[in-house]
């Protein structure tokens, strides 16, 4: 929950402006204390602060539906022809809207810019300020709250500050018959309540731009930083995709030319790993080959495990690499039999290579 730091009216301060020995009212947990401003903003919660409603008046003013920018310049304008133009001064802020009627907030610009440079120096720049008048709800109203002296009225039309000998003479001019009594006598026709209004955080509050100004200063060099990051890593993302291109074209190339290698006279028209996998399941039109290959695949599945250790090909011939350790005399045997019984012939030209031609049985 927030606490209410109620401000007293500027035009009865003798200095002519709030300072930090300021008396205000601090509304908390249901309970008003009398201190200085500088003691409510160090003692409350989340503090908001509430301009007194000679300072911070409510209006209507009759604006169609549009956006929050759109709305504020037409709210300007309409208070230019109630003001006489003078509506320059004045800082509005936006409320909630009543068919075409939008509900607006006016504050001399002057006295909130010198209200927020005080409350900056306090340490609570970030301090909310809105209008007394805003703070209680309009189911709860009319209400009467005597406090400090004097008495405010409120009502949906307006919040009215006047000393206590006024308020029943306001009443018998035509303010509404029935209503609550905070911090008083109770009036004629109205019922006593208990000692403060049920205050909140106003539905209208003034945006502090020069807030925002602050936070942004405060944060411009990390966004920077942050952005001059993203930078860098977008142009480094940028570099490895170029990379990983050359790469992928070096490797399309390299695998062309081992198909080139691996299948003489083949025509290329696919992937090449697809191809030659094509070519060593066989079927009909395969190369020599891709017929060699095949069968000397499935001749070595009954082979030593890491016995074969490459093959070349050239000139329509295979020669088969194999490693010297485990080939023996019986392995060779094995080797010459198991190629015969694929349909190959096994010519060995060397202490570990074998030349394999089609022949022999299948």
């Amino acid at each position: 929950m927030s606490d209410l730091i109620l401000l007293p009216s500027a035009a009865t301060l003798a200095s002519g402006g709030f300072a930090s020995d300021t008396g205000v009212w601090r509304l908390a947990a249901g309970q008003a204390q009398r201190m200085t401003l500088a003691a409510a903003l160090n003692e409350s919660r989340r503090p908001v602060v509430l301009l007194h409603p000679a300072d911070a008046r409510l209006a209507q003013v009759k604006v169609p539906p549009m956006n929050r920018e759109r709305s504020l310049r037409a709210a300007a304008l309409a208070l230019d022809e109630q003001l006489l133009g003078e509506s320059g001064s004045l800082q509005v802020a936006l409320g909630e809207r009543i068919g075409d009627l939008l509900r607006i907030a006016l504050v001399d610009r002057a006295l909130i810019t010198s209200l927020r440079t005080l409350l900056a120096q306090l340490g609570a720049a970030q301090a909310p300020i809105g209008p007394l008048a805003a703070a209680l709800p309009p189911t709860q109203m009319p209400a009467l709250w005597g406090v400090d002296g004097e008495i405010f009225l409120f009502s949906t039309e307006a919040t009215l500050s006047l000393p206590p000998e006024d308020a029943a003479t306001v009443l018998a001019l035509g303010a509404t018959a029935t209503g609550t009594a905070y911090g008083l006598a109770p009036l004629e026709g109205w019922s006593a309540g208990g000692s403060l209004p049920p205050l909140q955080v106003p539905s209208i509050l003034f945006s502090n731009g020069q807030a925002g100004k602050q936070l942004w200063k405060a944060w411009r060099a990390p966004s920077y930083l942050a952005a001059a990051c993203a930078l860098a890593a977008l142009a480094g993302l940028s570099l490895w995709w170029q990379a990983l291109s050359g790469e992928a074209t070096r490797l399309q190339d390299s695998m062309r030319a081992q198909f080139v290698k691996a299948l003489p006279g083949t025509p290329m028209t696919g992937s090449p790993v697809e191809q030659l996998r094509a070519a060593l399941a066989g079927g009909s039109g395969a190369s020599t080959f891709e017929r060699l290959l095949e069968a000397s695949d499935r001749a070595a599945a009954s082979w030593p495990r890491d016995l074969l250790q490459g093959a070349d090909y050239g000139n329509e011939r295979l020669t088969l690499r194999f490693a010297a350790k485990g080939l023996d005399a019986s392995t060779k045997t094995q080797i010459e039999s198991s190629l015969k019984g694929v349909g190959l012939n096994a010519q060995w030209t060397g202490e570990t290579t074998a030349l394999v031609t089609p022949g022999g049985a299948r």
